[in-house]
Order: structure tokens, then sequence, then C-alpha cells
């Protein structure tokens, strides 16, 4: 596992990069992350799941709390505002909640609190490199979970390689290929046919992640990049604009890499000097080196590609007799009745090809302990287009228990907890006055949307290791909005124990794993 000085390593580039942003030390310090210990019986696996806000994603506007910077003309706890004094963040907050359906009043939002100090605030919180290391320091916090799935990731060869000294792996013991993004390559999944080739070779290649194909978060990073023209020039001079160019816009189409069998040669014409250093996001898992062994790696996509799911088999280290299928996923987005209803047909159930349900289901039944980690944009309060169908239920009944049992019926119902506080939720973000869409400006995602969900008869909840963030309200809530210099994401990450279930002839090993 990492060893005390590597782990000081992280924090100390953190802190360093956080200073150049001009961050305080107040702040940095403020964020800093408590190292946990790693050693637990063995009986006990720790998992986690987060979805981590892709790097080509996460300039999206979102309103975080000011003052993170030492130099901040706000004042504590207030925001700058245009032609006038500053302005407590909770006024910000309360106008913004008023303004919300008036586009003129949204656009007033905009000019008044879009001010340079206010993007520098937000640029230091929402910076990458920064963020992966927290993400490094979060991992560590939570005592080295031995199985971590990660949603939205964007630099994976990156953050495997990081993730390595932390002793974690991603891939089957025969893989020795170095990690090729799939754009390079020039994969596509949006036919049945091309689908198929792409899991084949995807498999083969051995590494345990899934990159959505042709996804927004490359396209962004490409045009904030200011790559778009670039490309589309180079494609002149190489016969191949049609091949790039989105006929409607006029500009950059998402899906030209697979039009023109890779995209090394454009990226390269436009002047990025490494291609693989871009990514599609995608779900990653990663395991422990010294507590799993992978046996096997499966990769479907869902109907009509830019997503689906990555299934590993893993044997405990601890004991040969336990097999241990883990299933990492990212459904599509929206939060409106047809967007629940276009991910159980297309992706969780196989009424159009979905899969999900069906792939935990059978390993399920198989015997296999499953658990399944997954962004799933969707409650357990979310319902299809009959009132009554939904990702919750679907899954929930496919391997019959959920994390989150605590406070949800199976139905999706909620659990009376009599303690005056919301059921939990793993997202808060609002889009704030930097959005560069001011009519989405204060749409408020106050919501569980990540899920584990697990196998019952061979593993049992033994308790979230990170406390679930609950709040009085939504509107309590909003005082906490993220991401934020501490936690690295607009969701929050879920860690939990869960402990295999004895079995009849079947003694587990006495031993301790771990040690940070």
């Amino acid at each position: 596992m990492a060893k005390p000085q590597w782990s000081d390593k992280i924090e100390e580039d953190r802190q360093a990069r956080l200073s150049s942003f001009g961050v305080s030390r107040e702040a940095q310090e403020a964020s800093t992350l408590a190292v946990a210990s790693a050693e637990r019986d063995a009986s006990k696996i720790r998992v986690m799941s987060f979805n981590v806000l892709a790097a080509g994603l996460a300039d999206d506007g979102f309103l975080v709390k000011p003052g993170v910077l030492a130099e901040w003309p706000a004042g504590a706890g207030k925001v700058p505002a245009s032609g006038g004094k500053p302005v407590e963040f909770g006024t910000l907050v309360d106008e913004i909640l008023n303004a919300r359906g008036n586009e003129g009043a949204l656009h007033s939002l905009k000019t008044k609190y879009d001010l340079p100090a206010s993007r520098k605030n937000f640029n230091a919180i929402a910076d990458w490199p920064a963020r992966q290391l927290q993400i490094q320091r979060l991992i560590l916090a939570q005592g080295c979970p031995d199985i971590v799935v990660l949603q939205e990731l964007d630099n994976y060869a990156v953050m495997a390689y990081d993730l390595e000294q932390l002793g974690y792996t991603s891939k089957l013991p025969k893989c020795e290929a170095q990690y090729v993004p799939a754009h390079i390559t020039g994969y596509t999944d949006k036919d049945t046919i091309s689908a198929q080739k792409f899991c084949q070779a995807w498999e083969a290649n051995g590494h345990a992640f899934l990159p959505h194909l042709d996804s927004m978060a490359l396209h962004t990073s490409l045009v904030d990049g200011g790559f778009g023209p670039k490309i589309l020039a180079a494609a002149d001079r190489l016969g191949m604009r049609d091949k790039v160019k989105d006929p409607k816009t006029g500009r950059l189409s998402r899906g030209w890499t697979s039009k023109t069998g890779g995209s090394a040669s454009l990226l390269k014409a436009a002047g990025v000097k490494d291609p693989s250093s871009l990514d599609d996001m995608g779900v990653a898992v990663f395991w422990r080196a010294n507590r799993f062994s992978a046996q096997a790696l499966k990769i479907k996509t869902y109907t009509g590609g830019g997503g689906g799911m990555v299934q590993v088999r893993l044997r405990d280290l601890s004991n040969d007799d336990r097999e241990l299928v883990v299933i990492g996923s990212h459904l599509s987005s929206g939060d409106s009745i047809k967007d629940e209803q276009k991910r159980l047909d297309n992706e969780v159930e196989d009424a159009n090809g979905g899969c999900l349900k069906k792939c935990a289901a059978e390993c399920s039944s198989g015997g296999d302990p499953v658990v399944l980690l997954l962004d799933a944009n969707s409650s357990p309060q979310s319902a299809g287009i009959d009132g009554s169908s939904s990702c919750w239920r679907s899954l929930h009944g496919a391997l019959g228990a959920s994390v989150w049992d605590s406070y949800f019926e199976p139905t999706g119902a909620v659990k009376v907890s009599g303690d005056g506080l919301d059921p939990p939720v793993t997202s808060n973000k609002v889009r704030g006055p930097l959005s560069g869409q001011a009519k989405k400006i204060g749409a408020h995602a106050y919501s569980l949307i990540d899920h584990i969900f697990f196998t019952p008869s061979s593993l049992e909840m033994r308790g979230h290791v990170l406390p679930p963030t609950r709040f009085a309200s939504s509107t309590v809530a909003l005082q906490a909005v993220q991401p934020s210099l501490a936690n690295p994401s607009d969701h929050y990450p879920v860690v939990v124990d869960l402990a295999w279930m004895p079995v009849a002839g079947v003694g587990l090993k006495k031993r301790k794993i771990g040690g940070a």
C-alpha cells in the first residue's frame, strides 16, 4: 500500500497547485483530509463509488462557496457584485431561487455576479489537477477501500498510474499493453455489429475501463482548448472536412473520430502533441492488488452507444474459495419521466437492448456474490411512464439489497426517520451566475442518484464508512453546494463496508489485510 511519504506528497502537491491559484492557507488546511488506517479484518470488503466530475465537464458554472482565495475582494461569506456592495452568499442564493423561470431576471443575475474574482474562485475549486490529487487523498481518508469504481473519469491513464502508487490495479494479470484511448483507433458503438467489435477488442485489452465513446467531456475539452477550428482546418487539408463537421452547426462534430478511422493524425495536425493525453469520460474499476486478483473482464455497451457496463470477476486473496463480481456503470442523464423511461428501456431492462439488470441477475442466479456500483442519474423515487417502473426497483429486484435500504423501501418509498432530516443525497449542486446558459441558473440537483446494490444471500451490509449526507431541507443544503475544495466533485462519494456471509464448510483465513 501507499507509503506515508507518498501520501504526504499528494497533499503537498495539492497545496502547491492551490497556491498557484491564490487559494488561502486557511482554505487549503480546512480542506485537508486525514489519512485513515487501511487495516481491517479480511471478512470485510470496503467498496467506494464516486462520480468524480470529468475534467472536460467541470466548467459548468456551478455555484460554489465564495472566499477560498487569499485576496478575496468581497469579505468572508460574501460575493462581489457589479456596481454595488458585496452581497451575502445567502442573499445570492435567494435571488437565484426567486429568479427561477424568469429568463430576463436570470440574465440580470449573470450580469451582476459573473465577475473576474468569482471566476477565479471557481477555477481554483474546479481545477482538475488539484481535484485529481484530492481524489487520491479521499481514497486514503476512507482507509483505502478494497474496490473503487469511478464514474465520469476522463483521465484514466493518469489516474491508473497514480492509484497504482497507492496499491491499486485496474487490469487483468496478463495485461501488459499500454492503455490507448479508444478515439485513437476510431472505435464506435452506434450499431450492434460495431458495438460487439468494440467490446471484444476492449475486453482483450484487459483494462477495466469503459469509455463513453464520443463523450461530451472529450468534445468540450477539444472545443474549450481551441482545437475545434484547427481540427476542421486540418481535415480540410486532408479532404475529410465532411467527416468532422456537424452539418447543422458547421462546427466540430462529436462523432468525428470514428468517421475518420481514428483521431491521432488530425489531433497532431491541430497541434495536440500527445493525442493519447485526451480521453473520453467513462467508468473505471480499481481494486487493491494485495486483496483481489482479477479473473475475467466483461464489457457491454448500451443501445445506441455512448455508455455501458464494465464487469470484473475478482478472487479474494485472503480465501481462494471467495470470488466476487463487480459491475460498474453510469446511466444517461435527465430527471424527467421520459429520461427515466429511456434509462429503463435502453440501459437497465432488455426491452430495447438494455443489459444491466439481465447481467446482474444472471451473475446472481448463478450463485455469484455481486456488487453493482453506479451513478444511475435516478433516485429511488424516480418513475417511468407507467408511474411505477424505475431503475431503483429493477436493480434492487435483480440483486436484492441496497446500501440505502435503511432509508428507502424496495418500492422506492422513503422510510420515516423521525429525526427531522431529509433522506440522504449524493448530488447537491446548482448552476450559478457563471453558467454559460442563463436559463439554467438556479436548477438545484438535490437527490440520491449514486447507488451500490448487492446480493444479500452472500454479502451483508456492515455500515457506511463515510456517513450519508443529509440536510434538514433542500434550502438548507444550498449553503453547502458542491463541488468544494474538500469534496472534488459535484457528487458525494458512497463508501460502505460489506462482509462475506458465512458459508457452511468454508473457513475464512484468520488474518487482517492492508496497512497504509
